[in-house]
């Protein structure tokens, strides 16, 4: 699965040795590449999980640093209107190309 910034997310397991962000829901503020751990998402959890203020992004103690395999999605409903956007576009400009005006 490919994260973006601004998707909702839910940490299903401990990153870091922080057992606090396990079942927390929260935003992708940020992600970045690791130098071992490959991406890792700056994540911005609706409850305190002891950790930090992703630079200043958020409120201290909400921010934690989180690899990738780490989260789970919670919608998809995002990229399925733009999924679905992109076909009702192509279908359109299909219907444009073959009308004989």
């Amino acid at each position: 699965m490919e994260f973006e910034i601004g998707d909702r997310v839910k940490a299903i397991k401990p990153h870091d040795g922080k057992y606090a962000i396990v079942g927390v829901k929260g935003t992708i503020r940020e992600i970045l590449e690791g130098h071992q751990e490959g991406k890792y998402a700056r994540v911005e959890y609706d409850d305190n999980v002891g950790g930090h203020n992703l630079g200043g992004v958020c409120e201290d103690g909400y921010g934690w640093d989180t690899t990738l395999d780490c989260l789970e999605p919670l919608s998809h409903k995002r990229k399925l209107i733009n999924k679905h956007r992109k076909l009702v576009f192509e279908q359109w400009t299909y219907l444009l190309r073959r009308t004989q005006w």
